[in-house]
């Protein structure tokens, strides 16, 4: 058997007070379990303009 990772959600909404999109926009947090070795990137953390949702 493969090692797997788990993953939980514990927190998911939209957010009603954007109002520059057609798509509300979500927000999740999430419960992480890593197996050691199974995640050799970085994650992707930081990688989107936290910016765009600060207006």
């Amino acid at each position: 058997d493969k090692p797997t990772s788990q993953i939980q959600c514990t927190q998911y909404q939209s957010v009603q007070n954007v109002k520059h999109s057609d798509h509300k926009p979500v927000v999740a947090h999430f419960n992480l379990k890593l197996k050691p070795g199974l995640h050799k990137g970085n994650l992707a953390y930081g990688k989107f303009d936290h910016e765009v949702y600060k207006r």
